[in-house]
């Protein structure tokens, strides 16, 4: 027997007549011939069936969801930082170049982080901020606001700089909405419409 004779489909041995040099399109069965049939001619890749278009949809929501959550918490920390953290001075001890990486753009003008001391935190702390390169030098005297919870949290007071309370507001929304809308779309994708 030979290779191509002994291989077989799903439902068992191929007839004589699919195992002829030129390929035949007719199937040997009804299961066979019903994948045949799923498959898209146009693009050639067979359709998922609903439950794993609803499995593929609901992991990415929800890995989406979980970064949104993330990255929205981090936004409301520093909103609320700016909009009730304790107001004063603080010293900087040293001003660093940002990084590529960390300006996400080789193209965006030049920014600095700056280390900056306070009476609370007097080792000093790297902000978490990219403010425009050369108009802070160690040792100047800067406003800055402190989150009353945790004094390693420290900004430089520079509200023009900070997101508007709206985008804010928007990103809250975001997060009630989401979640129901991709418990919408699962609903509508199980029930086949």
């Amino acid at each position: 027997m030979t290779p191509r004779a002994r291989a077989s489909s799903a439902c068992g041995p191929r007839p004589r007549a699919a195992v002829s040099r030129t390929r035949s399109p007719t199937r040997c069965c009804a299961p066979c011939a019903s994948t045949a049939d799923r498959v898209d001619p146009v693009t050639g890749v067979q359709p998922l069936s609903p439950l794993a278009t609803a499995a593929l949809v609901g992991v990415g929501g929800v890995l989406f969801l979980v970064v949104f959550a993330v990255a929205f918490s981090y936004v409301y920390r520093r909103h609320r930082v700016f909009r009730r953290g304790l107001r004063g001075t603080g010293r900087v001890l040293e001003v660093r170049g940002t990084r590529v990486m960390e300006r996400r753009s080789v193209t965006e003008r030049p920014t600095v982080r700056v280390v900056v001391a306070t009476a609370a935190v007097p080792g000093g702390v790297l902000t978490d901020q990219k403010l425009p390169a050369g108009e802070y030098q160690p040792g100047q005297e800067v406003p800055v606001v402190q989150d009353p919870r945790d004094p390693r949290r420290l900004y430089v007071d520079r509200p023009d700089l900070e997101r508007p309370g709206f985008l804010v507001g928007a990103m809250a929304t975001g997060l009630v909405i989401f979640p129901l809308v991709l418990v919408r779309g699962l609903v509508l994708v199980l029930a086949g419409g």
